[in-house]
């Protein structure tokens, strides 16, 4: 599920760029950038906006009479905090507003699926829109402009967006008598969304839109990993496994053992089960048998995925390597002395048990 972690909106300005300062957000948040401008000629066109040298994606658009507005979004791939500028070219007046979310969100994170346009050119009026199907998760964007022309002078008289079924989040708006006004409402229920202004302008434009994020499924279930074995072992001796690196999730995953204790991280090792996060390592211990030729299991699982550590002992082993005893001729045969020969001293150190040794 998205979560807003922060918003931002552009100083009340009256000028043709807009500037969303020190905007902050991590790998994989997503930054949603709404733009809504009163131009002075026939083009509406912002230059993509960038956020850290990563260019945000225009998701949604429209150009009608007298304002314009587009939707960017960007999923991060670093994290920073950088400023977006925006600029509107000879636009008169632009505002802006920034949402940053955290969540799973997919390849597609996002996508406008409705959107209703209110056009009206008689005053006093009250404009209004309704989006229909709406779910709780889904964020609903509100532009208006309103113009009273007066000797040349653009002024506006505005209310406060009313909307039902949402929770306005952040506003943007300019100081030339409110020339625009910009809402985002995150919604809280399921169902219809409305918003009206009640307006004097002679001039009016009213848009909503909603969009939904698009976020992957949890994934628990990670890649395969391996454990290598080990034979040959000594016995009654402790054994630490290789390192695996958990992959292929996207939210903390169930770890447990048994025969044995796992390390995180290089943490302390433990039999506790507990959870793991996808780029953890983990390695296992051991203790291996006090027999011979036997061999000890530790289990990992961690989300449904297991391998199993096995360490063997060596087998039993009680035949010596071949060996000589170097002889001396002629044998010295002195009676009543003492004879002194040289010793041949053999080293038994290709077994592993005891063996007799009858002389």
């Amino acid at each position: 599920m998205k979560t807003l972690i922060n918003q931002y909106v552009s100083p009340n300005a009256f000028n043709n760029v807009a500037v969303l300062a020190n905007v902050a957000a991590s790998v994989g948040n997503v930054i949603m950038v709404a733009v809504s401008g009163r131009r002075n000629t026939a083009i509406f066109d912002f230059p993509a906006p960038t956020w850290n040298g990563e260019t945000l994606e225009l998701k949604s658009g429209v150009v009608a009479e007298p304002i314009g507005m587009q939707i960017y979004a960007l999923k991060c791939a670093s994290a920073a905090t950088a400023s977006i500028t925006l600029e509107a070219g000879d636009y008169g007046s632009i505002n802006a507003i920034a949402l940053v979310y955290s969540g799973t969100f997919g390849a597609t994170f996002m996508d406008g699926f409705q959107h209703d346009l209110w056009p009206g050119t008689v005053a006093p009026h009250e404009p209004t829109c309704e989006v229909t199907g709406v779910a709780a998760d889904d964020l609903v964007l509100n532009f208006m402009d309103a113009l009273l022309w007066d000797g040349g002078s653009n002024n506006t008289d505005g209310s406060t967006a009313h909307t039902t079924n949402g929770t306005a989040i952040a506003l943007a708006e300019d100081t030339d008598g409110l020339a625009c006004r910009m809402y985002a409402s995150s919604n809280t229920g399921t169902g219809d969304v409305t918003a009206s202004y009640e307006t004097v302008g002679t001039d009016v434009q009213f848009r909503m839109t909603a969009f939904r994020f698009f976020e992957e499924g949890e994934d628990t279930t990670p890649s395969g990993f391996t454990f290598t074995d080990v034979t040959g072992a000594a016995l009654s001796t402790q054994y630490t496994s290789n390192a695996i690196t958990v992959a292929g999730i996207n939210t903390a995953s169930a770890i447990s053992i048994t025969g044995g204790t796992y390390s995180i991280n290089g943490g302390g090792y433990t039999g506790t089960s507990g959870t793991v996060v996808n780029g953890d390592t983990v390695s296992v211990r051991v203790t291996s048998s006090g027999s011979y030729s036997t061999a000890v299991d530790v289990v990992l699982t961690i989300g449904g995925v297991s391998d199993t550590y096995t360490v063997t002992t060596a087998a039993e082993d009680g035949t010596p390597d071949s060996f000589t005893f170097t002889a001396y001729w002629p044998p010295v045969m002195l009676i009543g002395l003492a004879a002194s020969m040289p010793a041949t001293v053999i080293v038994f150190d290709s077994i592993n048990v005891d063996i007799a040794t009858p002389v």
